[in-house]
């Protein structure tokens, strides 16, 4: 996330301040924070902060994906001959 804030051209105290909204922010919150840019113009950055829990349920899901990829099909026989 940093590495494309970077690239987007946000400068770093942005980018400090866009980890602190989520860090500190309200769970579950969602936001729009303008960032100014050094042409003057100015950047909408819309968050959301997900709980504790969301964030276990989606590292469950990913581990148990990752684990059922590992596993054959049933129905595949590997002949194993030379």
């Amino acid at each position: 996330m940093i590495r494309e804030l970077k690239k987007a051209g946000l400068s770093d105290e942005a980018i400090i301040e866009i980890l602190k909204l989520e860090k500190e922010g309200p769970q579950g919150a969602v936001g729009v924070m303008e960032v100014p840019r050094a042409d003057g113009k100015r950047d909408i950055i819309y968050y959301s902060v997900s709980t504790p829990e969301e964030r276990k349920a989606l590292l469950r899901q990913r581990d148990f994906e990752y684990q059922k990829s590992w596993e054959l099909p049933e129905h595949i026989i590997l002949d194993q001959r030379r």
